[in-house]
This record gives structure tokens, sequence and C-alpha cells, in this order.
């Protein structure tokens, strides 16, 4: 009984200390991110930021993705790919297991939204 309580203390402790030193995984955004091409009909001045948000995400780096996904969106606001962007930064699978909901739900109304505005556009944007 001892040694099941012992396994019981030890894993809790580990799931525990991994859950709350997550949220300090953060990249600085410099350097180490590869090159991506990832097509979207967005601005071409917004083209190398986007992609930079996409390697940052790919790298597992959601804040910064986050702000760089922002900037992007504030530059063409109707690039449909930045929106989505911003929206897998809610999604940490990997690092949390949870998605921040109360933010993903103003993201999917503008999901919607966007939709409504772009609907029978033969591309993306």
């Amino acid at each position: 009984m001892l040694w099941q309580v012992s396994v019981a203390v030890v894993v809790a402790a580990g799931i525990a200390g991994g859950v709350l030193g997550q949220e300090q995984h953060a990249h600085s955004g410099a350097d180490g991110l590869g090159e991506v091409s990832f097509p979207a009909s967005c601005l071409a001045e917004v083209r190398k930021p986007f992609e930079r948000g996409v390697a940052l995400l790919d790298s597992f780096a959601y804040t910064a993705a986050e702000k760089q996904f922002a900037e992007v969106n504030k530059a063409d606001p109707q690039c449909a790919r930045a929106h989505w962007g911003v929206a897998m930064t809610y999604y940490r699978q990997l690092l949390t297991g949870a998605v921040r909901a109360a933010t993903l739900a103003g993201e999917q109304d503008k999901a919607k939204r966007l939709k409504t505005e772009l609907s029978g556009s033969e591309t993306d944007r």
C-alpha cells in the first residue's frame, strides 16, 4: 500500500510540475527558426511576417507567434490565414493539453464574420 501511495505522489508531482512549467515555455523568437513556405493570399508585404508566425507556431513559441500574427492582422485585416494563426496559438495541446476557451470564442466569432464577409471569394483571403 505504501508503494502505491509513493508512486501516486511522484506521478502527481511530476504532472503538476510539468503543467506549471509549461506556461514558462517561451522562445526569444530571434534566431534558430527554420525556413517556412506557407502559401496564403494575403498582401505581399505581410508574407514574410506571416511565414515567421508559422515558424514560431511550429517551434511552439505560442506567445511570440500570437504577437506576430496580430501584427499581420493589423497590416492586413482580410488575411484569413493570420486569423487562423492566432487561433492556432490558443490550442497548446503539446504543452498544456487545453484550449484557452475564453479567448478562442472571440477568434471563432471573428472567423464566422470573415467567412460571411469573404463568401464567394476565390481564395482564402
